[in-house]
């Protein structure tokens, strides 16, 4: 079993090779934007694609019910493409083989909620995390992946949701990111499972 240094340095190597991906990869996806609606994936025009800058990714976990528990699985990684400061689109990444790989480009608005989330945190961010919460169908942020959940099963392939952290969540898909605990996410999300099931 690895301790924290050493799952820290795995995490940190992961989110090296998936940047490095991103970079090699994010000219041809920028360029495939038909001429003329660069501005429908966030750009004022082609010539923002020179000055475009990778930033940090975001490791994207999905939310499942087992039981009374929710997993958080991790999927994927979002990682936001910026220009002169400002988060324009996203690229998503994925392991493939244990190889990143990207496979997605877009979501401006998504980029852009990101970019508020991370000016609220103000240097605060020890991780870049979003969850994609399918059952009550919003998205949420939070940066402490070690104090939301309580425990890890299966390998790296679940994570357990502590519904007792006291780590925020930050729900984002309405206006402003808005603060929610981890109780009421946690509460909310199973009576709605319970009513859908």
């Amino acid at each position: 079993m690895l301790c924290t240094h050493q799952l820290f340095a795995v995490v940190v190597d992961v989110n090296a090779r998936v940047k490095a991906e991103a970079m090699a990869q994010v000219a041809n996806f920028v360029n495939l934007i038909p001429q003329g609606k660069e501005s429908e994936y966030g750009f004022l025009s082609r010539s923002d694609f020179s000055r475009i800058k990778i930033e940090e990714p975001y490791q994207v976990y999905y939310v499942a019910k087992e039981d009374q528990e929710l997993a958080l699985i991790p999927t994927n990684w979002r990682v936001p493409l910026s220009v002169n400061g400002k988060f324009k689109a996203l690229l998503t990444v994925e392991l493939r083989d244990g190889k990143p790989k990207v496979v997605d480009f877009g979501s401006s608005l998504l980029a852009e909620k990101l970019q508020e989330f991370e000016q609220l945190q103000a240097g605060r961010l020890k991780e870049r995390i979003l969850i994609r919460n399918t059952i009550l169908v919003h998205d949420y942020l939070t940066t402490d992946m070690d104090e939301l959940c309580s425990m890890q099963r299966d390998g790296f392939t679940k994570h357990w949701l502590n519904a007792y952290s006291a780590v925020v969540l930050y729900q984002v898909n309405f206006g402003a990111p808005t603060v929610v605990s981890t109780a009421k996410f946690f509460q909310e999300t199973m009576d709605c499972a319970s009513e859908r099931f």
